[in-house]
């Protein structure tokens, strides 16, 4: 995700590791 896909790959992967933050964040408490 990170060194592929210059454009077809960049806010995907953002919003992805955002949510997955997020829920990890939430799940922790």
């Amino acid at each position: 995700s990170e060194s592929q896909d210059d454009d077809e790959g960049d806010s995907q992967p953002s919003f992805i590791e955002a949510t997955e933050l997020l829920s990890a964040s939430e799940l922790r408490g």
